[in-house]
């Protein structure tokens, strides 16, 4: 996209003009600090985790049916959680860490898969509307 289209569009306009609102905001209301290169590291180191999710649910809200996934971040911490609690009974972390981090990658894809699964066949089956089935679940 050419950056003229950019200064054209109203939309993308108005969302940097708030974006760049509130970081001026911050700034003020915290005197600087929130410009402090401690704070960019935490922003930093929990974005993108928050961005991958958000991609999750864009793709059931672009899919087309007219559904919003809620259950994304709930699976994420679900899947973390088993992963935690079975993965120090198979795999032990100080003789092979590279084995550890590859268990659980696939324990939590695994879980995520299911709840996804389950959220599918509800919805799809027993045609319940997206929004409420993954709020439940």
């Amino acid at each position: 996209m050419k950056a003229s289209k950019w200064l054209v569009d109203r939309q993308f306009n108005f969302l940097i003009g708030v974006n760049i609102l509130v970081v001026v905001i911050a700034t003020l209301l915290s005197h600087g600090q929130f410009l402090d290169i401690d704070n960019l590291q935490s922003m930093g180191g929990r974005l993108p985790e928050l961005g991958l999710l958000a991609l999750g649910i864009m793709l059931s809200m672009v899919s087309g049916n007219g559904g919003i996934d809620l259950s994304g971040v709930g699976l994420a911490n679900l899947s973390g959680m088993v992963a935690a609690m079975l993965l120090p009974h198979m795999v032990s972390a100080d003789d092979s860490p590279a084995l550890y981090t590859g268990v659980f990658v696939c324990i939590v894809v695994l879980m995520g898969a299911l709840g996804g699964l389950l959220n599918g066949i509800v919805i799809a089956k027993l045609r319940l509307t997206p929004i409420l089935c993954t709020l439940g679940t």
